[in-house]
């Protein structure tokens, strides 16, 4: 028994390493702040490395309580997470491609601390809480507004998976660190796979997964309470099924990622096809497993919403390609992909040149795959966020590269120089680590870093991407960045449970919304979206903007229909028409009418599953203000 306990420790010597210099920091860090904390932040503050906001007069004693706390608990998490997987790896280890090489284990450690270091919350994320709060909490359904049948839900998973996971009494913090941290260590194992896949298995560089662990968009969209930690599984798993088209997980993973987010039914489509040409089978049990699951989902839709797409559909259903061709900028050029992808055609053309074996026809599978979504969000504009839309096609197409240079390597046989491999591998991952957006004053592990204010112009212009004046999710990040480590989040369930359940809900006031966590506060309050995110008639408005996808100038309008619904002694059918009888309708509304009548049986419909089967099918066009 001992000999083989010997043997275990002797095979995994380099993670239980990693595991020692985890113990030892945690009482280094303590050490350190509590003979050096308060100095150490002033001469922070002091060479203007740390900030939390401009102009305000620091309190050195709290900020260095608050870094203290926040590198503990990150430590102790990575910690803990990492010894999970390593046991688990241990327990079931098959096959040679679970032969983890030092840098692998490297960016495991890196990757699970610093998605903790950079765990934010979106903003719209709230929408979802506030969606299944009043589900599960408040008994009014899956709506954001009692009554009001609206799909404002962009992904349908995070809707079944979070409601899982809130009706087991879990807080919203501790259900999304915990999504986020394992959406990244299988990501971090699907990187592995794909590496040994197609890499020479004596080099040990893992190309993709060293530019993606420490890349920070990719990192801190592990977290931001929305789908794109799965979306970014999602990407690595295509990259995979093209490689192994006859994985059963593989397919499972495939045919549910329509549900993660709508659009990836067209990536979905190009990997079955591709299958059925390529491999001349047809993926039957995967194609009738993506077409049971959104099947139910669509027919859920249209007999609850009386819709067949969600409401953010007809709301970011524009085109704006230069808006769009600026927003992949953004992402593209932060990180310098368009050199990177430069320098491996050129590492493939030298390998084909030797004849070495590459698989080239599945790499450019994975890049045709990925183009789809690219063109989407160019069609669309972008979004309000960086990186957030491109998570798909940025990760797929890295993935293309996976094993490259590698073989490159061992053309020269770098191998053979012991400390030739560790040291590229290290001047890789410090040039990558170094790589931010343009927005961000300094490295975002400073978590205080805002908006860079020394462009006069972007506080007023930040929205419209113009030139250097680029959106970033920067200034949610820092924002909330202090609150969340020091334990804070969002969550209204103990006050929502003192609600008198005996007597029927009803909302005390109506008032527009812009911020989606002070509405979700607000759950007393009947909401109308400043955004249009969740109001049906605001997101079909036809708007001329130069502004990103997802936030339309449509303010003055939700102010227009507050006034109708204050106005009104009942809100439900006949709403609209009554008001402009009683000539309390704005112009646009009168207008319209008939178009926003058949949004409004929409809205508030009775769940007859012909009339909404008929409403579905219905298609009013866009309403012109």
């Amino acid at each position: 028994m001992g000999l083989k306990n010997n043997k275990w420790i002797w095979d995994n010597k380099l993670p239980l390493l990693f595991i020692a210099v985890l113990l030892v920091s945690i009482p280094v860090t303590f050490a350190v702040y509590k003979f050096y904390g308060s100095q150490f932040i002033k001469t922070l503050y002091d060479l203007g490395i740390f900030q939390t906001m401009e102009n305000q007069v620091i309190d050195y004693h709290k900020e260095a309580h608050w870094l203290l706390y926040g590198v503990i608990k990150n430590l102790f998490v990575t910690m803990f997470f990492f010894i999970f997987l390593l046991v688990s790896i241990s327990r079931y280890k098959k096959g040679e491609y679970l032969k983890i090489h030092s840098i692998e284990w490297c960016c495991l450690v890196a990757g699970l601390f610093l998605i903790q270091w950079y765990f934010w919350v979106m903003d719209d994320a709230y929408i979802l809480l506030r969606y299944i709060d009043n589900m599960l909490f408040l008994r009014n359904g899956l709506v954001y507004n009692k009554g009001e049948y609206v799909d404002g839900l962009s992904s349908p998973f995070m809707v079944i998976l979070a409601s899982f996971l809130r009706t087991t009494g879990a807080n919203w913090a501790n259900i999304f660190r915990l999504i986020t941290t394992l959406s990244f260590i299988l990501f971090w194992l699907m990187l592995v796979k794909l590496d040994r896949r197609l890499s020479p298995p004596v080099i040990g560089i893992n190309f993709p997964l060293v530019y993606l662990t420490f890349n920070y968009a990719v990192l801190c969209h592990f977290s931001s309470w929305m789908e794109t930690s799965i979306v970014q599984v999602l990407a690595v798993a295509y990259a995979l099924y093209i490689l192994n088209p006859g994985s059963r997980t593989l397919q499972v993973m495939l045919a549910m990622s329509p549900l993660v987010r709508h659009e990836l039914i067209i990536p979905f489509v190009f990997c079955s096809v591709w299958t059925w040409l390529h491999d001349k089978k047809f993926p039957l049990k995967m194609v009738l497993l993506m077409i049971t699951s959104l099947g139910s989902w669509v027919l859920f839709r249209i007999y609850y919403y009386a819709d067949i797409f969600p409401n953010t559909f007809y709301y970011k259903n524009k085109i704006n390609i230069k808006q769009g061709l600026i927003y992949v900028h953004d992402t593209f050029g932060t990180y310098h992909f368009y050199e990177v992808a430069v320098l491996f055609l050129f590492f493939i053309y030298f390998l084909k040149k030797k004849s070495i074996e590459l698989e080239l026809s599945k790499r450019v599978m994975m890049v045709i795959t990925a183009l789809p979504v690219l063109l989407y969000v160019i069609k669309i504009g972008g979004d309000w966020t960086h990186y957030r839309y491109l998570a798909f096609p940025f990760i797929l197409i890295t993935c293309s590269f996976s094993g490259i240079l590698g073989n490159f390597m061992q053309q020269f046989n770098i191998s053979k120089y012991r400390s030739a491999v560790p040291s590229i591998t290290m001047v890789i991952i410090l040039l990558f680590f170094s790589f931010y957006p343009v927005q961000l004053k300094r490295h975002p592990i400073f978590l205080s870093s805002t908006y860079n204010n020394s462009i006069p112009e972007e506080k007023v212009k930040r929205e419209l991407l113009f030139d250097k004046v680029k959106i970033t999710e920067a200034a949610s990040l820092m924002q909330a960045g202090q609150h969340i480590h020091l334990g804070y989040i969002t969550d209204m369930r103990d006050q929502i449970k003192k609600v008198n359940k005996k007597t029927e809900f009803k909302y005390d006031d109506i008032e527009i919304g812009i911020w989606c966590e002070t509405d979700y506060e607000h759950f007393s309050k009947r909401i109308i979206h400043g955004w249009g995110l969740t109001d049906a008639v605001l997101a079909r408005l036809l708007i001329n903007s130069e502004t990103m996808s997802g936030h339309n100038p449509v303010y003055p309008y939700a102010k227009d229909i507050l006034n109708l619904y204050k106005s009104s002694d009942l809100i439900g059918r006949g709403m609209y028409r009554k008001a402009v009888d009683d000539g309390r309708a704005s112009e646009w509304i009168v207008r319209n009418i008939n178009t926003i009548e058949i949004l409004e049986r929409k809205i508030f419909n009775n769940h007859d599953l012909s009339e909404n089967l008929k409403l579905a099918f219905t298609f009013p066009p866009r309403i012109k203000p």
